[in-house]
């Protein structure tokens, strides 16, 4: 198989610590994969962010709940945020993006994978791609990791009655705009979140809000 050589730049501490960068030599990969070259940079991302943080930084990114975000509060740290607008003005959109989904997944009451989500409904996993496929069920894409389910949608052995149709009113769309319609509050709904209204019986409503969602910024 061809390979190529990625040549890689030396970082330039921020601060005279006594810590080194990763050694930076031509890094030979095999063409297609890059796997090497992405450690490399990730870990010299890292040992840059260690360069730029106050001790009291680093310590509140620690806290986080998992090692994704302990990185993310890190690139949030005022120092870094600053670098990054200068080098990259979207940088900060993309963070605040990655905080938003987090965001809805909490209030979607986590997610499971497809066979967590095959063995609450009874079925097989085929069974809940297939689902997912049909726009019968929220299926949020994760790469390679396959899809993600959030817990909102299971009751019990079953989805939650009048997902589906308001599924099929909403459309298949962007699975997490889907989202964002059920657990964000909704005026239509006095203020309660689709979701909620779903559990307490009241389809016909939750089904007129789905019908105006989008319009004129109605959500």
């Amino acid at each position: 198989m061809p390979r190529t050589s990625v040549a890689m730049s030396y970082i330039t501490p921020t601060s005279h610590s006594s810590k080194r960068s990763l050694p930076l030599e031509a890094v030979s990969v095999e063409r297609g994969t890059g796997t090497s070259v992405f450690r490399m940079r990730a870990w010299n991302a890292v040992l840059s962010l260690e360069e730029s943080l106050s001790k009291q930084s680093m310590d509140e990114a620690a806290t986080a709940s998992t090692d994704y975000m302990v990185l993310v509060n890190a690139l949030n740290a005022a120092p870094v945020a600053i670098a990054l607008a200068t080098s990259d003005p979207l940088a900060a959109a993309r963070l605040r993006g990655s905080e938003q989904k987090r965001q809805l997944i909490r209030e979607g009451g986590g997610v499971v994978n497809s066979a967590e989500a095959a063995r609450l409904l009874g079925i097989t996993r085929q069974g809940v791609d297939r689902r997912r496929t049909q726009n019968r069920l929220i299926g949020l894409t994760q790469g390679r990791r396959g899809y993600a389910y959030p817990l909102f949608q299971f009751v019990e052995n079953s989805t939650l009655r009048g997902l589906e149709e308001v599924l099929k009113v909403l459309g298949a769309g962007d699975p997490w705009m889907q989202l964002i319609f059920f657990v964000n509050p909704n005026d239509r709904l006095n203020g309660n979140t689709p979701s909620r209204e779903l559990h307490t019986g009241n389809l016909e409503g939750v089904l007129r809000a789905a019908s105006c969602y989008g319009e004129q910024g109605a959500a």
